[in-house]
């Protein structure tokens, strides 16, 4: 699938400038991405899963869910 490879690699040079000025070095912004690429695809799983209920309440939940996530990933 080279069109999603293609849309992978313009996320990343999109996301990584953002993740360097929150990380030490490159390996560093690099790992950051992949941890909140992860947590993003697990919480969009789980919403579509129905986990967190249906609906908008459910929506807002989760991405409340995803700020404070991402807020502990950044610090850490």
């Amino acid at each position: 699938m080279p069109e999603l490879a293609s849309a992978g690699d313009e996320l990343t040079g999109l996301l990584m400038p953002v993740a360097r000025r929150l990380a030490p070095d490159e390996d560093g912004a690099f790992d950051l991405l992949l941890r909140t690429a992860g947590v993003a695809h697990g919480l969009a799983v789980f919403l579509r899963q129905g986990l967190f209920g249906v609906g908008n309440g459910a929506l807002a939940d989760t991405e409340e869910k995803a700020a404070r996530t991402a807020r502990a990933i950044t610090r850490g």
